[in-house]
């Protein structure tokens, strides 16, 4: 019996054993299978990312270069001066919104539309405060092309013809201003003040408040072969014109007589 039983013992050991060996293999199976399906997952989660990033790589493939650029434009290789920090040198300039984005050597990146500058000087837009551009409305597209991006028309029209200059101005392609000659004239050959009543104050405040959008001052020639012995008395007639309206007065002075001491008094004046 012991022998029997130990025979039997052997069998539900061997039974057991052979019960857990499967038991084990199951297991292996299932984790076999598990790690089959999370890799099927992966797999699929991969083909969707490829199929999201190829989609998407041929949605922009297809986006005009004008949306994709970097900057609207870009200035190459143009000597640029910039007095303001001191550059003179061979630069690049990089706008984008109407604004400079960058200026460096080289720049990179795309651009709407870019310009060669070799051999051209690129500064900023120059003011004049002394032009008479207003004469005309070809004189502000001239201005421009000397790179004038702001000008003051200084006197040449007086309150008689300051109508017309004032839209010279409001009609150029830049920014300007204008001087009201104290001359109701305005200029005029062989000297516009040697006859004082020319320098008629109320008609220069008149001309003053109807374009007072784009009169900044008076003007009065006050050289000798212009005004003679009437040099101090339009001055002050320039200055009671303006005091109103708080302006200020810019005379011209070249070729005057002894009398140019007594400007002294005048210092508010400028030459």
């Amino acid at each position: 019996m012991r022998e029997s039983y130990t025979t039997v013992g052997s069998f539900f050991d061997t039974a057991a054993r052979s019960r857990s060996t499967a038991t084990r293999g199951i297991g292996m199976l299932e984790r076999a299978s598990q790690r089959t399906i999370q890799t099927r997952r992966v797999s699929q989660m991969m083909n969707r990312r490829q199929l999201v990033c190829t989609a998407t790589a041929a949605l922009f493939s297809r986006v005009p270069s004008a949306l994709a650029a970097n900057y609207d434009l870009i200035i190459k290789s143009g000597r640029v001066i910039d007095p303001s920090i001191g550059l003179d040198a061979v630069r690049d300039i990089a706008i984008a919104g109407g604004k400079i984005a960058a200026v460096g050597v080289d720049i990179a990146g795309d651009a709407t539309e870019t310009i060669d500058a070799r051999g051209k000087i690129v500064a900023p837009g120059l003011i004049d405060i002394h032009s008479h551009a207003g004469r005309s409305k070809e004189g502000p597209p001239l201005c421009l092309q000397d790179g004038v991006t702001g000008w003051v028309d200084a006197g040449s029209g007086g309150a008689d013809n300051i109508d017309q200059v004032a839209a010279v101005a409001r009609g150029a392609p830049q920014l300007a201003r204008v001087l009201v000659n104290i001359a109701r004239t305005g200029i005029v050959p062989g000297g516009e003040l040697h006859d004082i009543t020319r320098a008629n104050v109320a008609l220069a405040q008149g001309a003053i408040a109807r374009n007072r959008d784009v009169v900044i001052g008076i003007k009065a020639r006050l050289s000798n072969n212009v005004a003679g012995a009437n040099d101090l008395e339009a001055l002050r007639r320039a200055q009671e014109a303006a005091a109103p309206f708080n302006l200020p007065v810019m005379i011209h002075v070249d070729r005057i007589t002894r009398r140019c001491a007594r400007f002294s008094r005048y210092s508010s004046a400028e030459t």
